[in-house]
């Protein structure tokens, strides 16, 4: 449950973006039922390996930066007035 919490954003935005980029590139359309069933399942698989991956190469420390914000440094140094 602590990986689906972790990375809910980052399966939301990469899985959206695959769904567009796929909608995109197969715009062709066929009269084989065939045709329009590999289409679909070509999206479907697109939509949940690609973020699926880009979450497990997260757990190795790759895109992270992409998705988490910089933390900024605590200032030690106090001003005396």
């Amino acid at each position: 449950m602590h990986f689906v919490g972790v990375n809910s954003i980052v399966f939301y935005l990469s899985h959206y973006l695959a769904i567009q980029v796929f909608a995109k590139v197969v715009k062709f359309t066929s009269e084989k039922m065939v045709i329009n069933d590999l289409k679909f399942v070509a999206a479907f698989l697109c939509a949940l390996l690609l973020p699926l991956s880009i979450c497990w190469l997260r757990r190795k420390g790759m895109f992270n930066f992409l998705f988490t914000l910089k933390k900024t440094p605590k200032n030690t140094a106090t001003l005396a007035h």
